[in-house]
This record gives structure tokens, sequence and C-alpha cells, in this order.
């Protein structure tokens, strides 16, 4: 059978998933041999998480983001997906329309269309994010609720931090402009922050995330900003574990909602297993692992593309999964995507992020999943399939 070289899933491979059973192991263990309390341990868990779960995570971030991480500002969820749930159905009516950059994760904006029917209107990026000129214009031209309970008319969701699919980062005075323009237009601004802990630069301190930009110390502060996280990407997606970090006013809507009350903690025995992985350093040590496996990885990628001469422009991002090439004005990225296909290369057409359809001459690249020992051949093997056109 031909080997196949996957540069398209935006998931981990065997590599990144090694060890993962050791961790869940000794964290289990130490859990359950402790004196712990089987009734709090095995019954619906607090609302918005459990205190030392959410006491642990906090003092993990701290330390990741180099900045003031409240265990009173987590709410435990199952991974980043019911993040992008909570926030479309429990904190804006459905006439509330939602601005998507332009390109962006080409699943979400299906989700926004597709399963909740709501009204999304694309945003132009430039080379560092959001065009927020234009995004301005569109808050004034766009019909919003005038009338509504909930205190946000608008929706933002937004990608500062390892962008996918550019990975490009939001710059400060960007960043600080956005969170104004949401307080005067009732945006809610959802930042996906999945990759921001895989930094790789020599401190692995990313940059702040949206929601530091949001200060509880300014006046006109209300909190109008989502953190949405996951440990799919920087542990394991199996266990469907993530949190979002927000402002007290959206942790009280979150916990109060009819979800939320249904079943409580949204994953609560798996929030205090990894919550127990969190006090013994296992998933510390796996974090490091994964920053040197993936960054050498975007590295190599990087460089060969530069050692192949091959005929694209990107930007070598400095986190996240993903390399979005800009490939000659004369190659579709669609059918580039089938022709690659057909040679047992998968990547992803550039036009799928946008959900009107352009960037036709982009492709994005995947680095999370092929093995590091193939990852030059992968890029040899795209190299020589766009040489093949007339370029």
């Amino acid at each position: 059978m031909a080997e196949v070289y996957d540069l398209l899933f935006g998931g981990p491979g065997k590599e990144s998933l090694a060890g993962c059973k050791d961790i869940i192991l000794l964290a289990t263990q130490a859990l359950l041999t402790n004196d712990v309390d089987e009734h709090a341990l095995f019954d619906y868990g607090p609302a918005v998480g459990d205190p030392e779960v959410r006491h642990q995570l906090a003092e993990f971030l701290k330390i990741q983001y180099n900045d003031n991480v409240e265990s009173d500002n987590l709410f435990i969820t199952a991974a980043a997906t019911q993040g992008i749930h909570l926030a479309t159905t429990v904190l804006m009516s459905k006439d509330a329309p939602i601005f998507v950059e332009d390109p962006t994760f080409f699943i979400a904006h299906g989700m926004f269309q597709r399963d909740y029917e709501r009204r999304v209107i694309p945003v132009q990026t430039d080379d560092d994010g959001i065009d927020l000129d234009v995004f301005e214009r569109l808050l004034q031209e766009t019909p919003a609720p005038t009338e509504t309970k909930y205190p946000f008319r608008r929706m933002l969701y937004v990608m500062t931090v390892h962008h996918n699919p550019k990975g490009s980062c939001l710059p400060p005075e960007k960043c600080r402009r956005l969170v104004s323009l949401a307080r005067k237009y009732d945006v809610l601004l959802f930042g996906e922050d999945v990759y921001d802990l895989l930094t790789y630069t020599e401190d692995g301190v990313p940059p702040l995330r949206l929601l530091a930009y949001d200060s509880k110390e300014d006046p006109d502060y209300r909190g109008h900003t989502i953190s949405n996280c996951t440990f799919s990407k920087i542990f394991s997606p199996g266990l469907r574990l993530g949190w979002i970090e927000t402002s007290p006013r959206i942790i009280q809507m979150l916990r109060d909602c009819y979800t939320t009350a249904s079943g409580f903690c949204f994953n609560h025995y798996v929030s205090r297993v990894v919550g127990k992985a969190l006090e013994l350093g296992l998933v510390q040590t796996n974090l490091a692992r994964l920053r040197k496996l993936y960054g050498e990885k975007i590295r190599a990628a990087c460089r060969r593309l530069r050692e192949n001469q091959t005929p694209v422009s990107f930007m070598e991002p400095k986190g996240g999964f993903f390399l979005w090439l800009k490939l000659p004005e004369n190659i579709n990225g669609e059918e580039f995507q089938e022709k690659a296909k057909a040679e047992n290369l998968l990547v992803m057409a550039g036009s799928q992020a946008s959900m009107c359809g352009n960037y036709k001459n982009f492709i994005r690249i995947s680095i999370s999943v092929i093995p590091r020992d193939k990852i030059e051949q992968g890029i040899d093997k795209l190299s020589e399939l766009i040489r093949s056109y007339d370029v």
C-alpha cells in the first residue's frame, strides 16, 4: 500500500499521544488511592467545575501565560467545541449576528451557519489578522437586535494567537481596539485560544490572549471576552475536556443556564483526573514535549520549503499546527487538493476556510499528524506537485 502523507488533519498523531496512557494511569492512581470523597468524585460535579481542579488549572495557566489567571474566572467544559455551542446558544439571542474572520477555522463557520442557522458575516483580514476598519463598518451596517434580555447584541469569533489557518498573531494595539469596539457595540468577543500554549519560542510564553486586554481595571469594564480553550491540543482530544476563561457576568450566565442545570459540570470525573495530573506536573511535562516535537516539525517544514525553493509565499508561524501557503495565481487550491489526494498527499484548499469561497490559490498544511521523520518527504512531494504546473 502506498504511503499517505497527511498534511491535512489538525489533530494529534501517534507521536503526540505517546505517553498519555501512563499520565492517566498515574493521575488516576493518585486520585483514587488518596482519602478521596467517593460521593463527591462520582456524583454530579459543581456547575462551574470542581474548585480544586480550577485552582490547579489557574496555577498552571499563570505560569504558561506569564499572566494572572483567577480560578473564579474558569468554567470547565467538555472541550472547545462545547465552548462554541454554549456561547452561541446561551449568551445571545437567535437574531444576533455572528462575525467571523475570512479566512477562519472552517468547521466553526459551518457550525454557525448549518447547525445553529445563524446569520454569519465574514470580515476580511490582513497579514496581522482581522481588519478592524472593515469590522467597525460592518458593525455599523449590520442590523442587530435592539431589545434583548442578553447583554450582547453581536458576536465575533476570532483567533488572535496562532490563527487557524494563517498562523498569525494580532498585535497588541489591534487587540486593544477590538476590546474598545466590543464595549461600544455590545459585542461578545469569542477568542478561540486552543493553540496559545503551543508556542515555539525559546520561553514558550504566548502573546497575551485577547481576554487580557479586556481589563477589569478599565473604568468602562463589563466583561465582553471569552477565552475558549481545550486539552485536546496539549494533551488528548479523547478526554473531551476544556475550559472557558471569562468575566464574572458571563460565568454567571453559563452557570445559571438550563444546559448546565441539566447535568452540572460537563465532564466532572475526567476533570478530576486531569486536575490531579496538573498537580503532579504530568501535563506540564507532556506540554514541554509537544512544544519541542511540533516546533521541530514546523521549522523543518518551513526550512524544506525554502530549500526546495518551492514557488509559494508563506509566513513562518511561532506556534500552532498550520502553514498557510499562497500558490502561484494559476493554481486553483481545490483542484490542487484533489490532484494531491490522487498522489497520496493530503492538504486543505484555502477556499474551505472562507465562507465566501475566497483564497482560491491558497492551501493550508498541518504538521501535527505526519511523523517527524516524514516531514521532509511530505514537503518534497508537495513541492514537486506544485512544480508540475506551468509556474
